[in-house]
């Protein structure tokens, strides 16, 4: 409750107006002293900024094997990590108690989960641990958890920000901030700017917009109008650039196909070429004093994965930046902060190895949720970061320690064989429990098996036209009593014959309408696969949208009434 109260009072300060105080002055004129003290709050609010501050419950997988052998996948509160200020400091950690022993004897250094790296003073390709940058980021991580931090007047432009992804929860913050944010959707649809709007109504303060923009990264020419729409049509210059599109590929050395090349280019060749017309628009307008702080979408896995096409090399690519960002000429218009993202559970890139995510935090890795994730990169954003930034380029290892992880694919396979092997084992217990229940053979207990009726299609489809025995009782009904008397059937034409498509269905389905008003179990079912609401798969009828086996007995009761809805004249 109090939890939800402070997220209430962020957001009514975040929009103060004053239409908005007075509103507040009433509403809260007969409440608590608690509710009164909005008041004040909100008065103080017009004086500032809109702030962003974090509001997210760390969590942590939990995997578990249900009776029957199957996965169940939740995420569960951290033990010992509360709010955002605490998993700072679990992040920040130096060193880890539990393991100090063996750390002691390998010698081994355990670096903090979040820290920034710098070129070797000796060979510039060899990145290594910078503490005095590394204690700047945890600073700003703190300040932002515990004070926010704002983003009035700023504008952002993010590409792959889709439903439960590390962008979305970027976009909140920079809404929640006060920023005008662009963000581009490669499905242009009602589903995907209503989640939008869901997100900006929820999290969008006084000054903030949210503009959505059908894109396609792999486009060289969607790439050029995006950015020249944003200078032109908006007259708005960058802030923040963070090019997250992404697109899930498979392949090796000897097999990579068209969807290898295409994620190729849309993650590395059009980022390059979006930064590029970025860079061309802020030196045509004479911008050499605000550079856009772009945050580079790295990655760990450096081929450690393995099967997963170019993706390593897409990465790999992207730091190349790093270094043309003091050679090519262009460091007044961009600053650049590479992030080696971590493993992130519940994107679309590693959802499908969160089972494995816990195995892996037992070995030492930290795994993140996309709220903490997103967390970390708006830390990044920070002007003491930005400032960092805009002197020499920033690689912060946002990884959780995966760079440390040795042997990472034999591991992830280890504990991937080792979840299967129980689930199997488990299926197999829950089998066997569950046959030695049931009655043995002819025994005193077997109980009578319940069958359920099944329509008789070949019947249906073989077996001859009823008899005109039920016109009577069909002429009797009350419909048909309505139309009684109203022409004189001496007089009407009459064309008969049997179409395969008419209002009715078939030849069958219309027959069966007009001579009984009604549809057999079998028409039914006839006319529910005809207008594509059961499927036929594996010798059971199943429900189109969900999958789910219907039972011949029940395709009448759950489809006759809407199938009735949207048939006939």
């Amino acid at each position: 409750m109090k939890e939800g109260l402070e997220r209430l009072k962020l957001s009514l300060c975040n929009r103060a107006t004053p239409e908005l105080l007075r509103w507040v002055q009433v509403f809260t004129a007969e409440g608590e002293s608690e509710v009164k003290m909005l008041v004040e709050q909100v008065k103080e609010a017009l004086k500032t900024d809109p702030v962003h501050i974090p509001s997210f419950t760390p969590t942590q997988p939990q995997l578990s094997i249900r009776e029957n052998g199957e996965l169940a996948y939740a995420e569960v509160p951290r033990e010992g990590v509360a709010d955002p200020i605490q998993y700072v400091d679990e992040v920040a950690r130096v060193l880890d108690d539990s393991n100090a022993v063996h750390l002691r004897e390998s010698k081994k250094i355990v670096l903090p989960h979040m820290h920034i790296r710098k070129p070797s003073d000796v060979d510039r390709t060899l990145r290594l641990y910078d503490d005095e940058s590394t204690r700047v980021l945890l600073s700003c991580m703190h300040e932002v958890a515990a004070t926010g931090i704002s983003f009035a007047n700023k504008v952002a432009l993010l590409t792959g920000c889709g439903n439960n992804s590390i962008g979305a929860e970027i976009v909140k913050a920079l809404l929640q901030g006060g920023a005008t944010v662009f963000v581009t959707t490669s499905s242009f649809s009602m589903k995907t700017t209503g989640l939008f709007r869901e997100i900006y109504e929820r999290f969008g303060s006084r000054g903030s917009r949210l503009i959505v923009l059908p894109f396609n990264q792999a486009s060289k020419v969607d790439v050029q109008e995006l950015v020249a729409h944003i200078n032109n049509v908006h007259k708005l210059d960058l802030d923040f650039v963070i090019p997250f599109a992404a697109l899930s590929e498979v392949g090796r050395l000897s097999d990579l196909g068209s969807q290898s090349e295409l994620a190729y280019r849309m993650m590395l060749t059009n980022v390059v070429r979006l930064l590029g017309e970025v860079v061309t628009a802020k030196k045509t307008r004479g911008v050499t004093t605000r550079p856009a702080l772009v945050i580079l979408p790295l990655s760990p896995n450096h081929g450690s994965f393995g099967g997963d096409g170019l993706y390593a090399e897409s990465k790999l690519g992207l730091e190349s930046l790093m270094d043309k960002w003091h050679s090519e000429g262009w460091s007044q218009q961009l600053s650049i902060v590479g992030a080696v993202i971590g493993w992130t559970r519940g994107t679309g890139l590693m959802s499908g190895n969160n089972v494995l995510a816990s195995g892996m935090e037992k070995r030492g890795l930290r795994t993140f949720s996309t709220a903490e994730m997103g967390f970390n990169l708006s830390a990044l954003m920070h002007p003491s970061m930005a400032d960092r930034a805009a002197d020499s380029p920033v690689f912060a290892d946002l990884s959780g320690g995966m760079a440390q992880v040795n042997n990472l694919k034999d591991k992830i396979d280890a504990i991937r064989a080792d979840v299967m092997e129980k689930a199997k084992v488990q299926a197999a217990i829950h089998s066997a429990r569950e046959n030695d229940k049931k009655p043995l053979k002819n025994g005193p207990g077997l109980s009578q098996t319940k069958v359920s009726p099944r329509a008789n299609m070949s019947g249906y489809y073989c077996g001859s036209f009823p008899s005109m025995s039920g016109v009577a009782k069909f002429y009797a009904c009350p419909k048909q009593a309505l139309l009684r008397g109203m022409v004189d059937l001496r007089q009407v034409v009459v064309v008969t014959g049997f179409g395969e498509v008419g209002p009715w269905g078939n030849a069958r389905t219309r027959w069966e309408m007009e001579s009984y008003g009604e549809f057999s179990l079998e028409g039914c079912v006839e006319l529910a696969w005809l207008t594509g609401r059961i499927l036929f798969d594996k010798g059971n009828w199943v429900d189109a949208k969900t999958k789910e086996v219907v039972p011949d007995h029940q395709v009448k009761a759950r489809y006759e009434e809407d199938i009735l809805e949207h048939s006939g004249i």
